[in-house]
């Protein structure tokens, strides 16, 4: 989920091709706005529990053809949305819209949250998938790529009186509930998956970011789901900009993938996660908590070990179209989208960059109901348009090579 930047945190910047940057920027004259019409969400039901020993794993139905008539054939392995919960929250058809829309983007990725409290709410040794059956089903008919994001405790697994941003007590516990989702939705084409989120902020990891534990974690539910899938991509939990504060509540991201590697986690992730969120600067505002323009630093410290081979993958970047507090106007929004992408397609070593999210999530006033580049009820904000020129601009370099 996205955590909102403080005011005290860094450059750096490392090319790819300025001529990719600016193919990127040239094409955004060309958008459109017609409206999506898309329908809005429906109350949430609660179905019967699903044991996980009575039911395979679900089915594909017939490849759902992204645009008219055809498959796009090679789609930019930039983009992609961030769902994360929204799958608990949203029917099955407005599930279905949203990832209809995000395939006639032509966009590849979409990251999902597979969430432990869910899946064993009831206990150890319960096993429910339904809703994650549907997401996973739906994503996969569409020709998008999964990213499943793997994090929070249930209940039973946790100390008494802790949220389910607590750790486990015994990580293994964890590595279990990995390795069950590996062996289910691998067989669906799910190979990607992020191990927690924002590890190294207390509001995600309670009550306060332990690189030493998160490695612990790390390390087994990565052997887990290597069991299940030996090619598959581990992605380290996406880390929130912070800074290194002296009460230990948030570790910078490079600070704490230190500690990581310090631990012995290196050999357990493909990518380290990122979630360069700047609002309400844009991405090329100079702080210290900047992880876009810091991003360098960051590198850094995987060269240092050896790692670089390896991407920085942005699993989360967004900023909320709410103006009060540190929301941000639709136009900054759609300035967001075109700098925050071109800066990070100029890096060599960056992949993919997740827009949180597709549609907003609600019409409250909180933060995170106005991300979306359409809004609740489906009206296109400037930003569509943006992102929409930049995954245009690359599909056709892709399709045309």
């Amino acid at each position: 989920m996205p955590s909102a930047c403080t005011d005290d945190d860094e450059v750096a910047v490392t090319m790819k091709s300025l001529c990719r940057a600016l193919l990127v920027v040239i094409v955004l004259a060309a958008c459109g706005n017609a409206s999506t019409g898309l329908p809005a969400s429906t109350t949430f039901t609660v179905v019967p529990r699903i044991d996980a020993t009575t039911i395979p794993p679900p089915t594909l139905a017939p490849t759902v053809s992204v645009l008219p008539g055809e498959s796009l054939p090679n789609r930019p392995i930039d983009f992609g949305f961030s769902e994360s919960s929204a799958i608990f929250r949203k029917s099955e058809a407005d599930l279905a819209a949203d990832l209809d829309g995000m395939s006639a983007l032509g966009v590849r990725w979409v990251r999902l949250d597979l969430e432990w409290a869910y899946v064993q709410e009831q206990g150890a040794d319960s096993w429910r998938w339904d809703k994650l059956d549907v997401a996973v089903r739906l994503a996969r008919e569409r020709e998008l790529d999964v990213l499943a994001l793997l994090a929070y405790t249930p209940a039973w697994a946790r100390p008494t009186g802790t949220s389910d941003k607590h750790p486990p007590s015994n990580p293994d516990d964890f590595a279990r509930y990995a390795r069950e989702v590996a062996r289910r939705y691998g067989p669906l084409g799910v190979t990607a998956f992020e191990i927690w989120n924002e590890p190294n902020v207390s509001s995600f990891w309670q009550p306060r970011p332990d690189p030493e534990g998160y490695t612990a974690l790390l390390r087994r539910a990565s052997a887990a789901i290597r069991a299940e899938i030996q090619t598959a991509t581990i992605v380290s939990g996406g880390l929130a900009p912070a800074s290194d504060r002296s009460d230990g509540r948030e570790i910078r991201d490079r600070t704490f993938m230190q500690r990581v590697y310090a631990s012995g986690g290196g050999d357990s992730f493909d990518a380290v996660g990122l979630h360069p969120y700047t609002w309400p600067e844009l991405p090329g505002y100079p702080a210290d908590w900047n992880t876009m323009l810091g991003i360098g630093e960051l590198r850094r410290v995987m060269v240092e070990h050896g790692d670089e081979s390896k991407q920085i993958w942005g699993t989360e970047f967004g900023a909320p179209t709410i103006e009060r507090g540190r929301g941000v106007s639709e136009e900054r929004q759609r300035d967001t989208v075109l700098d925050g992408y071109t800066r990070w397609r100029a890096y060599d070593f960056t992949g993919p960059l997740l827009w949180f999210t597709y549609r907003d999530d609600g019409t409250t006033d909180a933060y995170d109901d106005h991300y979306g580049l359409l809004a609740f009820d489906g009206r296109r904000k400037p930003s569509f348009d943006a992102y929409r020129g930049l995954v245009d601009a690359e599909y056709a370099r892709l399709n045309d090579a």
